[in-house]
């Protein structure tokens, strides 16, 4: 009689323990796939350690619960890896979430789900197969920081952000990973050395230990996981696959996140920057321009002497028609009543861009009655309703989430305009997440950026560099940038040909205030319909927080920063208060003391938000 510790394939509440115990008369090792009983139905799970039923005779009989039988075994041979549940291991411990489901969203559904087919194939799986030959070639870990890299030929898995960003000409098979295919093929032992090309899902393959994973567009917010929990990075995936199996990682990015260049750096990985001389950055100073410029003169002449068959890329911040919507007479601005924040104008409406909320646009003042307004802020509909009008022999399109809602619609916008369809394309950040669609065109031009630059955020600097760098480097003849703000070292840095400097820069601007790389953030948030409430309930837990810590073995390695309300203090009428978990970061795996913050993250209460490493301020 054997007890064995196994892993169910469900979400189980973080408080619960991670693995639960059963018994068997089967010979079983980590790996294997069960089902097992829990509550009141039965749920696949996977093996992780074994017992002998004598060496516990103790421990059974002062256990509250009793021992229940696994109820059937569906793989007498280990079907998960062991560096696979390492991985889970990590990422549940990392990301502050249940291994089961953490699993879960590792492994095909087929291994929660068993379909008849996979069934049949693990039934007929023998650990004495042959084993696959092995590649020859061993790639060293690198960031390669060029445009023009060519992947290896051989044993690659290639990763990008979305399937759209794949291009159609690659020479690896795609694989989707849809839970409708046969994926778990490529799980079940023996692992043949494999060359695909996909997207997050593939992060956790297992492959041979000399198969390199390849990152390109490495720097893109895509690449995190926001549809369902765990919200997992695939760049987090790849820096624990590279330390615990050793496995190779080729980053392909001109502008490598900050994250990745610092893991490079400490692990004195390769860092080839094959960056070839790029179009010259024309800063435009708009201090002296007028208010109500919003494109600035000499950017206009420059479009507007665009050819018919040469084309543009114009990016800014906003979306709409203009940003503030006041009264002439009393200065009143028009504010969503749920969050505070100015209403965005829009061509017949207001809109509120952070609940969504709409109203039409008001006749008179609520304030002085006064009929006289005036709008301030130019967003995408503005600019190119401007360029229609400063450039009718020109044709203009527009993309953001205005007019293009799916992904279908985007990607349409995209090939047409690859087409030469259209002169200019105006956008927001869809012009920089899917840079990689768009072609090189004689003029590219970045307005409106200063706002981006003032959001109280570490990562404001790094995500306003990569704006103006991508948009530089889609210029094939003048690149512009037009900003309040043109003596400011990220400025300096952006009119570069190598994007080292900044990064340097940066990573010494975050040493000095303790932010990642060097650290590990983790946002409690709270929300409230009364100020008071949400304010008093944040410094209560903030005040536990710092008497916890004071009590961790390496409390110097925690800071507790706030309360402190939001950057957007009201959402959909909550008032929204935050607190930060800071931990120094390690170079074992997880790369935190993971314990340390968990035992933090287990008193917040369960109305609040846990966030692990934000991509933006809220």
């Amino acid at each position: 009689m054997y007890l064995y510790s196994v892993i169910p394939l469900v979400s189980l509440p973080r408080s619960y323990p991670h693995s639960v115990t059963y018994f068997s008369g089967e010979l079983l090792r980590a790996g294997c796939l069960v089902r097992v009983p829990l509550q009141n139905t039965t749920v696949c799970a996977i093996v992780i350690q074994r017992h002998s039923a004598d060496e516990q005779k103790q421990a059974i009989r002062k256990s509250e619960y009793s021992l229940k039988k696994i109820h059937t075994v569906l793989s007498k041979q280990p079907v998960v890896s062991k560096n696979t549940l390492l991985l889970a291991v990590y990422l549940s411990h990392y990301y502050y979430e249940s291994t089961g489901l953490t699993l879960r969203y590792i492994l095909p559904a087929s291994f929660s789900k068993p379909t008849r087919g996979f069934e049949k194939a693990i039934e007929s799986y023998s650990s004495q197969r042959a084993p696959q030959p092995q590649p020859d070639t061993y790639h060293q870990s690198q960031i390669v920081m060029s445009q023009d890299y060519s992947t290896p030929q051989e044993h690659a898995i290639v990763l990008y952000p979305t399937l759209s960003h794949i291009p159609k000409n690659t020479s690896f098979p795609i694989q989707h990973f849809s839970h409708r295919t046969n994926e778990y093929t490529q799980w079940i032992p023996p692992i043949p050395p494999a060359s695909f090309a996909g997207t997050k899902r593939l992060a956790f393959l297992p492959t041979t230990p000399t198969t390199p994973f390849v990152l390109h567009n490495e720097n893109n917010a895509l690449y995190v996981s926001h549809r369902k929990r765990p919200h997992i990075d695939v760049r987090v995936v790849a820096r624990l696959r590279a330390s615990v199996e050793k496995k190779p990682i080729i980053v392909q990015e001109t502008v490598p996140s900050l994250e990745m260049y610092h893991f490079f750096k400490q692990n004195k990985f390769t860092i080839t920057d094959t960056s070839h001389k790029m179009a010259p950055l024309t800063v435009v100073d708009a201090r002296h321009a007028s208010p109500m410029s919003y494109i600035n003169e000499h950017i206009q002449k420059n479009i507007c002497a665009l050819k018919q068959d040469e084309q543009a890329l114009i990016f800014t911040h906003r979306r709409g028609i203009a940003s503030v919507l006041l009264c002439r007479q009393c200065g009143f601005i028009f504010k969503c009543s749920d969050c505070d924040t100015p209403y965005i104008l829009h061509s017949t409406f207001l809109l509120c861009h952070r609940c969504s909320q709409q109203r039409t646009i008001p006749t008179y003042c609520v304030v002085c009655n006064s009929t006289h307004f005036k709008d301030l802020g130019a967003g995408t509909a503005r600019i190119e309703k401007l360029i229609r009008e400063a450039a009718p022999h020109l044709s203009v399109q527009r993309i953001d989430t205005d007019n293009t809602r799916t992904q279908k619609q985007r990607d349409a916008i995209f090939s047409q305009f690859a087409n030469k369809e259209y002169n200019v394309l105006v956008g927001t950040t869809s012009l920089i997440h899917h840079h990689t669609l768009l072609p090189d065109v004689h003029l590219t031009a970045t307005l409106n950026i200063d706002d981006m630059m003032s959001i109280p955020s570490y990562q404001a600097s790094e995500q306003t560099f990569l704006t103006i760098w991508r948009m530089r480097e889609k210029a094939r003849g003048k690149s512009f940038l037009q900003t309040h703000l043109p003596h400011i070292p990220l400025v300096k840095h952006a009119q570069e040909n190598s994007s080292l400097p900044f990064l340097e820069y940066q990573l010494a601007f975050r040493k000095k205030i303790n932010a990642p790389p060097f650290s590990q953030e983790t946002h409690l948030v709270y929300e409230h319909k009364e100020y008071a409430t949400a304010r008093s309930n944040a410094t209560r837990l903030a005040n536990i927080l710092q008497q916890a810590v004071a009590r961790l073995p390496h409390k110097e390695d925690v800071t507790i920063i706030g309360p402190a309300p939001g950057y957007h203090q009201k959402r959909k009428g909550y008032f929204r208060w935050y607190i930060i978990i800071q931990c120094k970061k390690i170079k074992t795996p997880p790369f935190i003391r993971a314990q340390e913050r968990n035992k933090l993250l287990a008193l917040v209460p369960k109305k609040w938000d846990i966030i692990i490493d934000p991509q933006n301020a809220s």
